[in-house]
């Protein structure tokens, strides 16, 4: 009898420590379970759904959303952005948060790329350079000349520089490999630097250049005692490039992107656009929204802003404007001369973006309690410089993914190096052929499984669409996502597959990345990383550099 009875003492007390781990991995795990993006679409938005979503959220297992605010073709709704009746709802949606325990990240800006709105004005608008220019017989004595403004946008314009210099003698193959060198520097498509010999008459010699600029009045009157000879005149400004936030409407705060290159203009975005968030929701900043996302670059690029050649000396050593012509298209010195003050110019644009926006942005969010959360790719910049300002640095990937995304890969690097326990992804993104509900838990599992192995810990799925009624199929983001919401028929079951989610971040976020190769991605400008699929192939791992 006692033996039966120690037997059954022992089982009970195992029992009851299993129970106990058993509970307290539930509790962990739920440090790993996966957040959701939360899209408000065309100023659809009610109390009731706000309430049905996040309970759905919270009952599948999602413990925080990142909320956006965009167009998608819909009808438009009623509720403007940044108006006191979308203010009232997103405060609703923090207090529906805070009862539900869960936290809120906020997209800085309406649509999801990237930063602007329509409180941006043109001058703290993202700026691009634009000239004219006009031939001229120069013969020693004064002549007054009538330089036309360039072209501007928003009827922003600066002036910048008036130049000066002998007229070279160039054809048309020469005007064109220039004109490509420059643009490499304004888009992420990178060229091979041309290591091309041009003849010395159609080169401009940089001691030739002539500064103009206090010749000419406010009008445009310029009066100069050119040489004898040829000459090319050339009056610099720069203006807004027009770039808009997207994809909005008038509902969702259309509007300019600000300047990435001015940590003024950026003042002033928050200050216009994100503060009065803030102080509205008041106390729930911090303990429920507790950060601010900026999403993937995909606005375009700018090459100017006020004080860029102060910036340009103190980084590079040199003025900007000793080669002020090839930023037009001309080659100054010669061809390998040209192309590396134009990669100099492309390192000064990345490196002023990094710090007056990426940088500047992370430093506003902590001022206000708050972590910075950021897709740092697909613009003018090296990513692996603008997400180390992230506190949670994320990547993306699609359900049409056959390989390698390099983003994943460029996140998992950046938290590994910086120290961040965190590797965010956009979540199962998809496109009109690959969302439209045909998406199952096995087709999720087996892509986020591949992504899981590339360094991500923690899922954003991409996208739930806030349902504003209780109609079914309901709203979606234009096609695009992952229908991943209460009006889908598999939501009942999404716990399940959330379950092994949360385990397996949970499990992922404990350790420290063990890698092979640390591979240098170079050091052009920009840069999204590099994929080594080749060392995967052979079952080693790395990080990039």
């Amino acid at each position: 009898m006692r033996r039966f009875i120690i037997g059954i003492s022992l089982l009970l007390a195992t029992t009851s420590v299993w129970s106990q781990k058993l509970e307290d991995w539930t509790t962990q795990t739920r440090q790993g379970h996966p957040y959701t993006w939360w899209h408000w679409m065309d100023g659809n938005i009610t109390r009731h759904g706000i309430t049905k979503d996040l309970e759905a959220m919270h009952n599948a297992g999602i413990t925080a959303f990142q909320l956006f605010n965009l167009s998608g073709g819909i009808p438009a709704g009623t509720v403007k952005y940044l108006s006191p009746e979308w203010l009232e709802l997103v405060k609703f949606a923090a207090t529906e948060a805070e009862r539900l325990g869960m936290t809120m990240g906020l997209n800085n800006g309406p649509g999801w790329s990237c930063s602007g709105g329509s409180w941006v004005t043109p001058a703290n608008s993202m700026q691009t350079l634009t000239w004219t220019e006009i031939q001229l017989q120069g013969t020693g004595k004064e002549q007054q000349l009538q330089l036309v403004q360039p072209k501007s946008n928003r009827n922003y314009y600066q002036d910048i520089r008036v130049i000066a210099f002998p007229t070279p003698d160039i054809d048309q193959k020469i005007k064109d490999h220039d004109l490509k060198s420059m643009k490499a520097y304004v888009t992420p498509d990178m060229l091979p630097a041309s290591q091309e010999t041009f003849p010395a008459d159609a080169t401009i010699a940089k001691a030739s250049i002539v500064d103009l600029t206090g010749m000419m009045d406010a009008q445009g009157n310029l009066k100069w005692s050119a040489p004898k000879g040829n000459w090319t005149v050339m009056r610099f400004g720069h203006t807004s490039t027009g770039t808009e936030t997207h994809p909005a409407n008038d509902i969702t705060a259309v509007g300019l992107e600000v300047n990435k290159l001015s940590s003024q203009a950026l003042d002033v975005f928050w200050h216009d656009g994100v503060q009065p968030i803030l102080d509205y929701l008041g106390p729930l900043v911090g303990p429920v929204l507790d950060n601010i996302l900026v999403d993937s670059y995909e606005v375009g690029s700018s090459n100017w802003t006020a004080g860029f050649d102060r910036e340009f000396l103190k980084r590079m050593g040199y003025s900007i404007f000793d080669y002020f012509p090839a930023m037009a298209g001309y080659c100054v010195g010669s061809g390998p001369e040209s192309e590396r003050f134009l990669w100099d110019v492309r390192k000064v644009c990345s490196d002023v973006m990094a710090e007056n926006f990426y940088d500047h942005f992370r430093d506003l969010c902590h001022e206000h309690g708050l972590k910075f959360s950021s897709e740092p790719y697909t613009g003018p910049f090296t990513a692996m410089r603008a997400g180390s300002s992230a506190d949670f640095v994320m990547g993306e990937f699609w359900m049409d993914n056959a390989g390698v995304n390099i983003t994943s890969k460029m996140a998992a690097s950046v938290a590994h190096l910086c120290g961040k326990k965190l590797v965010g992804a956009e979540a199962f993104t998809a496109t009109r052929d690959n969302a439209r509900y045909f998406n199952t838990h096995a087709d999720l599992k087996s892509v986020g499984d591949r992504f899981f192995c590339e360094g991500i810990n923690q899922y954003v799925f991409h996208t739930y669409v806030h349902q504003p009624t209780d109609a079914a199929p309901g709203y979606t983001l234009s096609g695009y996502g992952l229908h991943f919401n209460r009006q889908n028929t598999l939501w009942s079951q999404h716990h399940y597959y959330i379950d092994y989610i949360s385990r397996c971040q949970y499990l992922l976020q404990q350790g420290s990345f063990v890698g092979d190769i640390l591979v240098f991605e170079g050091e052009s400008t920009p840069t999204v990383g590099v994929a080594y699929p080749e060392a995967k192939a052979e079952g080693f791992d790395y990080d990039m550099i």
